[in-house]
């Protein structure tokens, strides 16, 4: 047998055993975890609000027909007892990028609720459901990432070691299969897909490429504002002495378009939630 299939059968078992710790502590752990509570809940509010109560100022107010578990009806409540904006509204201190990574799932999971016996209301069994496997395939496509961004660097086999013991051996897992519906998994997923696109932007500068980076940095600061910090990685990653830093400054220098496509993106990404504040709040910020 060739060294070549005797890596590929390792890589295998490697990812094997990796999805069946997933199943055996979503089994164990995650199957029956409370989903739209905490922080969880503040990140996802925003899609029933805006899509289907049309009530995204006061969610308190949500219509009695539309059936909300206590608990989700109670978190709401505690926002009316907050100081009111300017115009009036009670505003949710969490702000929308979680909300717009999950917009895809919760889609499906709407079109699952119209079908008879499940409430369409944002928050019932298949909502639930969505925002599981949401937290679950971000989780996967940033391993996945982390995977071939270290292909770069070393041989498959320790690429697969590595991606299966930051799997197990960090807090991932929890957050995709237990604590489901936080920033984690989906910040592991864009800080992945950031490091696999910046070496191709300093490569081969071009606009579609920094307008990735542009759309993962401002994706990455609308979770979590202090998240903004990950600007310095396009501009650090790689500069270790002065004459790096001075390559840097040129590469940017020298592809303007480039650099304005990243700075557009950026800005449309958080454009929705000024927008937002603006309407609900009475100013952009």
């Amino acid at each position: 047998m060739s060294q070549t299939r005797h890596a590929r059968l390792l890589i295998g078992l490697i990812f094997g055993l990796l999805s069946l710790g997933a199943l055996l502590f979503y089994a164990n752990f995650g199957r029956k975890a409370p989903v739209f509570y905490s922080d969880a809940l503040g990140y996802y509010s925003y899609l029933p609000a805006l899509l289907l109560h049309q009530n995204a100022g006061r969610m308190h107010e949500t219509p009695d027909e539309a059936m909300l578990p206590a608990s989700v009806q109670g978190y709401f409540e505690t926002l009316s007892q907050q100081p009111l904006s300017p115009n009036g509204f009670a505003i949710t201190q969490y702000t929308c990028g979680v909300a717009l990574m999950q917009l895809p799932f919760f889609g499906v999971a709407h079109a699952w609720a119209l079908m008879p016996g499940q409430p369409p209301n944002g928050y019932s069994a298949p909502y639930k459901a969505a925002v599981r496997f949401g937290s679950f395939v971000y989780a996967i496509l940033g391993l996945l990432l982390v995977y071939r961004l270290l292909g770069r660097f070393v041989s498959p086999v320790p690429a697969a070691v590595t991606v299966a013991l930051l799997a197990v051996g960090s807090n991932l897992w929890w957050f995709a299969l237990h604590q489901a519906g936080m920033a984690h998994p989906i910040a592991f997923f864009l800080v992945a897909a950031l490091m696999t696109l910046i070496p191709r932007g300093l490569e081969r500068p071009g606009t579609a490429v920094f307008a990735g980076i542009g759309a993962c940095l401002g994706m990455l600061t609308l979770m979590r504002p202090t998240d903004l910090v990950f600007v310095l990685l396009p501009l650090l990653v790689g500069v270790n002495n002065r004459a790096a830093a001075k390559q840097r400054i040129a590469l940017l220098w020298q592809n303007p378009k480039a650099v304005v496509s990243a700075v557009l993106a950026f800005g449309m990404v958080l454009f929705p939630q000024g927008l937002f504040w603006k309407v609900y709040a009475g100013q952009w910020v």
